[in-house]
Order: structure tokens, then sequence, then C-alpha cells
């Protein structure tokens, strides 16, 4: 009786298996979550760490932590400090930055993290990456002149439209870096 059920109901193919393979499938993949989740909770302190995956300490002071905390050879920093310093040896420091935490730090020539450099053209670069993001952010408008964003230079105060877009600024910027942003205004 019980087999003429099991064939008029269509259960022929593959048993047992076939009946509850979605059940069991469901039952290991819950288990599995769970094992996972556990490990990572267990570990968290290998995992997940206190900096932040923004750029740069934000309005506090930069959080300094071990390089093994963020999976890097402190031993391997040192050997490349001192590659750096014997192939640049102008250079004030050498500053690894990985998860937005600063994981080493090796300054020479008397330098100290207080120090302060000249960085000549560099303010190009740093500009034109802002205004990048900026703009990415949706926060500024390449198009719009700087006098609306409250960027007044003393040289256009009797300009027309008060002076000159932020695509400008951007392509000035740029310029250091070889490539341009647009036209704009100067």
């Amino acid at each position: 009786a019980d087999t003429r059920r099991w064939v008029a109901t269509g259960n022929t193919k593959g048993g047992f298996w076939a009946r509850y393979r979605t059940t069991i499938f469901i039952a290991l993949t819950v288990c599995v979550g769970a094992t996972c989740g556990f490990y990572l909770w267990v570990h968290r302190q290998q995992y997940f760490h206190l900096g932040t995956q923004a750029f740069g300490p934000g309005d506090g002071q930069w959080l300094v932590e071990s390089p093994e905390v963020h999976g890097l050879d402190p031993a391997a920093l040192d050997a490349a400090a001192a590659r750096l310093n014997d192939a640049l040896p102008t250079r004030d420091c050498f500053l690894v930055v990985k998860d937005g935490v600063i994981v080493h730090e090796t300054y020479y020539g008397g330098a100290t993290k207080d120090s302060l450099n000249f960085l000549a053209s560099v303010g190009k670069t740093a500009c034109a990456l802002l205004i990048g993001a900026a703009v990415r952010a949706g926060k500024l408008n390449l198009d719009t002149p700087l006098v609306d964003y409250g960027v007044v230079a003393p040289s256009w105060k009797n300009t027309p439209g008060g002076g000159g877009a932020a695509a400008a600024a951007a392509a000035m910027g740029a310029s250091a870096m070889g490539g341009g942003v647009g036209a704009g205004g100067s």
C-alpha cells in the first residue's frame, strides 16, 4: 500500500534526497552562515579595525596602529624605509597609511612629524584632486563661478561675473598632472 501511494503521488525518483533536498540545502546554508558569523565575531579584532575607511583623520588626529594589525610586515617596512633613504637621501620622511590609519613612519635628516615642508607645485595636484572629489560628491559644479562658493581672489574684485569658474582652477591643477579637466574662464 505504501509503495502504491508513493508511486501515485509521483515520488518515484530520488527517494529521501529528492523529497528533502531544499530543506537540507537551507539547513546547511544556515549552519555555514552561523559558523562564519560566529568565527568573524570571535576574531573581529583581526578582521575589523579601528581605522576609518575615509581618507585622513577627519576632524581629529590620525590614528596610529601596528602594521601587523593591517597585514603588513614591520621588518619589510623598515627595509623599505632604509632603501628609500639610500635611494633618495633628500627626502624627509617615509609614511605608510593603510585602512585610514598610519601604520609606519620614519623620518630622515632631523625631520619630525611636526616639520613643515615646501611642497612647490604639489598644491596644484592636490587642488585638482579635491575639486574632482567635490564634483563627484555633487558639492561643486565646474561651470559655476568660484565667487558663488565664496572664493574671491584680489585680482577678481573688478571682474564681471566674479572671475574664474571651478573648471579653470581644476584645469590649472590638472595641468600639473599632464591633463586638463575642461574649458572654463580664467
